[in-house]
Parts: structure tokens; C-alpha cells; sequence
């Protein structure tokens, strides 16, 4: 949203961590997130279980996944076959997130198909990578749902769109006055006392900066320049046209 400037802030709405992207989405460590990701692992884990993965394999699958999300180094394969560290380190390579996202080392699935064989499973490698794939795209909504029901809070949209900027550049131009503004058409918006002007809804004061924007470029007047005049984010949120 910030990269195509339809919102002044991109930050996390959890912890605030700037540029926020897909990979914070799912590595975010704000204790709302990490609580989220505690219950989802544990479902997680109990339906791979379900789908007779090796029992090696799961648990790797579940430590190099958790690792990849708190930015620690890959953990260690000490116990694992040379089999299974081939497939891991395959899928270190694609990485985690690409696994989660359904792109699984070529070398996993055939991990898993030596078992399934082994253990005379009648399930196949086909619904096993069919529905891991389904788990771990519900795992990736679960969170990202839970990211956008967070960013939907009363004033936190206002507030990454510019809502603390707005209440500063009203100031500035109440502060500024009329300047070269027509007095009998503008000076009603300057008449009204500045802590009012701020107590207004957020509508009401886009509308009312808008306005003294507007007329601010119409009569040359343009002293009290803030981001307003520049970002078109902030410039689209209140209501001016480029």
C-alpha cells in the first residue's frame, strides 16, 4: 500500500516495524503474533501427524520452520539420516517460507514416498503433498488474517494514513493565518480556535486542510509547506487531486 501510495505508513500495526512485508507477516515476534503462532503450530503439527509424515521429517520440518521464523540459524541434523539432510538442506535452499507457500524440496516428497512404501501406507505421496500444502497455505492465512483484523482497530488505518501528520500541518496553517487568502471567504476557517479545529472528526479536518490547501495553490500562497503538498498518499487521503 505505501509502495503504490495509496498509504502514507507501511509499518507493522503489530511492532511497528517499518516496510513491512510478506516475510515479517509470518516472522512478526510481537507477543499478539507469537501466541497465534504457538496455537497454529501445534494444529499444524498434529495434521501432518495425521498424514502419516515420518516422524523425523515432522519434527525437522517443524525446527527448521520455527528456526526460519525467530531468524536463528538453521538447527542441527545430527540425528537425522543422510537421506533426510540431503532433503533438508534442498529445502534450506528454496527456503522456508517457499515451503510454506507450497514449494517442497523435490527431494522431501521422495523422502516421504520411501516411507509411505516402507510402512505399506495407503495413503499416497500425491494426497500427502496435496493436502501439506492446503496446511500450510491455511497456516499463512490464519496469520495474515489475524495481521488485518489487528490493522482494522478503531484509528490504527487513520493512524497509517497519516492521521498524526494531519493534526501537525493544521496547526501550521492555523498558526500561518490567512496570509494572502481573500479575508472575507477564508477567514471563517481561521476564526474557529485551534484546539477545536483539532478535536474534529478526521473528516472534518481532512476537509477543512484540503480547502486551505486548495486555496493556499490558488492565490500563491504556498509559506507553510508541509508533506501534504508533496506525498501523494497523503495528498489522495485528504481528498486533493495531483
Amino acid at each position: 500500500m505505501k509502495r503504490w501510495n495509496l498509504r502514507y505508513e507501511g509499518y507493522c500495526p503489530f511492532c511497528k516495524y517499518e516496510n513491512e512485508d510478506t516475510s515479517h507477516i509470518l516472522q512478526c515476534q510481537h507477543e499478539h503474533q507469537n501466541s497465534l503462532w504457538k496455537k497454529l503450530n501445534i494444529e499444524y503439527e498434529s495434521k501432518l501427524q495425521k498424514l502419516q509424515t515420518n516422524f523425523y521429517l515432522r519434527r525437522t520440518i517443524m525446527r527448521e520452520i520455527e528456526a526460519w521464523r525467530k531468524k536463528y540459524p538453521p538447527p542441527p541434523l545430527h540425528y537425522a539420516d543422510s537421506q533426510l539432510i540431503t532433503a533438508i538442506k534442498e529445502q534450506r535452499e528454496l527456503g522456508w517460507k517457499a515451503f510454506l507457500e507450497g514449494l517442497i524440496s523435490k527431494k522431501i516428497i521422495d523422502y516421504q514416498q520411501k516411507y509411505y512404501t516402507e510402512t505399506n501406507s495407503k495413503l499416497s505421496i500425491k494426497t500427502w503433498c496435496h493436502r501439506t500444502i492446503r496446511y500450510n497455505w491455511k497456516l499463512i492465512l490464519e496469520l495474515w488474517d489475524s495481521r488485518n483484523k489487528y490493522i482494522q482497530r478503531p484509528n490504527q488505518l487513520e493512524l497509517m494514513e497519516g492521521l498524526p501528520l494531519l493534526d501537525k500541518a493544521i496547526e501550521k496553517e492555523w498558526e500561518y493565518g490567512l496570509g494572502k487568502l481573500p479575508i472575507l471567504e477564508f477567514s471563517p476557517f481561521f476564526r474557529i480556535k485551534k484546539h477545536t479545529l483539532i478535536k474534529k472528526s478526521t473528516e472534518g479536518k481532512k476537509d477543512w486542510l484540503a480547502n486551505v490547501k486548495l486555496a493556499r495553490k490558488l492565490y500563491e500562497d504556498e509559506t507553510a509547506r508541509d508533506e501534504f503538498d508533496d506525498n501523494q498518499a497523503l495528498r489522495d487521503w485528504i481528498g486533493l487531486e495531483e
